[in-house]
């Protein structure tokens, strides 16, 4: 009989730890935030590759739905290492067509009730920003002053990553075929 109370017992414990543990790591999110300082673990730059992985992870794993095409990717606040602080993707699946936002508080799904008049991205493909800036070494450090400053945006649009930014030296854009690398 000693052994039903001490099994009854060593639950409840497990169970008190447990539902301890999950209330005060919400306690703390709670109390940062209240502070002033939030202790948000959501990174503040993305790569296009988790903004991608993140759109592609709307739809229940098990639900069939038909497969998501890209037409156009938007990077705004890029890192000399190639995240961003927000990335807009517009994105088909089936007759809807939307963009999806990614930024540090998360992704958001917008509804765009018009089509996209631009060519497919096929996303397994092409290069990402990280190989881009990778072959560009001196440009991207001449863009972003060594790192200490951001480049305004990257688009993809067809076949072609345009980088955007603004310095005090002026107004700078860059093409390059989102296949090779190469400029355009």
């Amino acid at each position: 009989m000693t052994r039903i109370p001490f099994l009854f017992l060593s639950i409840i414990v497990v169970v008190f730890i447990l539902l301890s543990g999950c209330v005060s790591s919400q306690e703390n999110k709670i109390l940062g935030e209240v502070g002033g300082e939030s202790k948000d673990t959501e990174p503040a730059y993305r790569s296009l590759g988790d903004a991608i992985g993140s759109a592609l992870a709307l739809d229940d794993i098990e639900a069939v739905v038909p497969e998501k095409e890209f037409y156009y990717i938007k990077g705004t606040g890029i890192q000399i290492d190639a995240t961003a602080r927000e990335w807009m993707l517009g994105m088909k699946q089936g007759n809807e067509t939307f963009f999806y936002v990614v930024n540090k508080w998360g992704g958001t799904k917008v509804p765009w009730s018009r089509q996209f008049q631009y060519e497919e991205i096929p996303i397994y493909y092409i290069k990402y920003p990280e190989e881009l800036f990778i072959e560009k070494p001196l440009l991207i450090q001449d863009l972003t002053d060594g790192g200490t400053r951001e480049i305004d945006e990257i688009e993809l649009i067809d076949e072609t990553y345009i980088l955007t930014t603004e310095t005090n030296r002026g107004f700078f854009e860059y093409r390059f075929n989102a296949y090779t690398g190469i400029e355009t």
